[in-house]
């Protein structure tokens, strides 16, 4: 990591302007801001305070910008933890559907029921995510 103030291109700084005023997202917005104010002299830890983080956050954004451009900047696909249902059995997934299928508005009810019938730990928005893809 390491890295004590970014220096960039006149062309990175239009780039990153343009997507601090641009893109859709808040946290993308917040990388390029961050990237943009250690071109101009402010240290990590000033960095950090203004955008109320970590340091070591800071130094992440700035070791991805390094290592993959604006690329880094973006939130990577796939974090968090991983639902029970990823690698349930299709006896399991059956029976969920059933549950659904009786009971539809009653998500909490039956997330109790295979959770104790299968000693699975799952939450009403990973049943509700389930729905979405099926």
């Amino acid at each position: 990591m390491g890295y004590k103030y970014i220096k960039l291109t006149s062309e990175e700084i239009t780039t990153l302007e343009q997507a601090v005023k641009n893109h859709p997202k808040s946290h993308f917005r917040t990388r390029c801001e961050s990237l943009l104010l250690s071109n101009r002299g402010y240290d990590i830890k000033s960095i950090a305070t203004l955008f109320q983080t970590r340091i070591h956050t800071i130094g992440t954004w700035f070791s991805n910008w390094n290592e993959k451009g604006l690329v880094g900047l973006q939130i990577i696909t796939g974090r968090g933890r991983k639902s029970d249902l990823s690698i349930a059995s299709e006896v399991i997934i059956q029976e969920i559907k059933e549950k659904i299928d009786l009971n539809p508005q009653g998500l909490g009810a039956v997330c109790l029921q295979i959770n104790q019938k299968w000693g699975l730990n799952l939450s009403k928005n990973q049943l509700k995510s389930f729905i979405k893809k099926n």
